[in-house]
């Protein structure tokens, strides 16, 4: 096993992969990892800049690894009235900036444009990229063979990882996605195994947050939790961790 291999712990009928564990400059979870990689991979930074809907929690993770690091840090977000995570990200130093039109595409051109303009560290919406596939297909090393794992699905990237993990170590464990938001289908077309869908189904797990806790693990209203309905004796649920 890898020394940042994270635990995967029996909580009742369940098994629970804990991702969330992994911390890393003040932040937790699976884009904690992909982005310590990547800021090792590029040496020493001068700031950070990624982009995300206005309710992102990516935003948080990369505004507290930022502070940690005591280097600025810039978030596109659609105009409009933000959410907590946004809101949390500026209490952390991050400077928000909105974007109108807000797409998605028009997002991301401007973050990329802002961070080559400042010589800073770019992140994509979903640390969308090779390393976050990498860094979680690394993960999949321990999960028992043959169950079925559970991920929430927001972005599509940490299922990506999953589905190439469970190809690099040769397991035929079937996977469910429980969607949080959007459509992920393009960027599992673009990062996951050809042929995923051979493996791996999606369902929906609506836009309301829930609440609730699993043992003593108090789970992320709007992603994993989201994944207690869809859940089977000995299934493996897949906690991304972050805020």
């Amino acid at each position: 096993m890898g020394a940042d291999l994270t635990p995967v712990e029996r909580v009742g009928p369940l098994y629970v992969k804990r991702d969330d564990l992994y911390t890393w400059a003040g932040s937790a979870g699976g884009k904690a990892r992909a982005i310590r990689k990547t800021i090792e991979d590029t040496g020493p930074i001068q700031g950070i800049v990624t982009a995300g809907p206005r309710d992102s929690s990516q935003a948080v993770v990369v505004a507290t690894i930022a502070k940690t690091l005591n280097v600025p840090c810039q978030v596109h977000v659609p105009s409009g009235e933000v959410g907590p995570s946004i809101k949390r990200a500026q209490d952390l130093g991050a400077i928000i900036l909105p974007e109108n039109p807000g797409y998605h595409n028009v997002l991301v051109a401007h973050g990329r444009e802002t961070a080559a303009l400042l010589g800073w560290l770019w992140i994509a919406p979903g640390c969308e990229g090779n390393t976050m596939v990498f860094e979680t297909a690394g993960q999949v090393e321990n999960i028992p063979a043959g169950n079925r794992i559970v991920v929430p699905v927001g972005s599509g990237m940490t299922m990506s990882g999953v589905l190439a993990g469970l190809l690099t170590y040769g397991l035929t464990n079937p996977v469910l996605g429980v969607m949080c938001g959007g459509d992920p289908t393009r960027r599992l077309d673009a990062w996951a195994p050809p042929g995923w869908r051979e493996r791996a189904k999606l369902a929906d797990g609506g836009h309301r947050a829930a609440s609730a806790r699993l043992g003593g693990l108090e789970l992320n209203a709007g992603y994993e939790a989201k994944c207690l309905p869809f859940l089977k004796a000995d299934d493996v649920l897949w906690v991304v961790g972050g805020p």
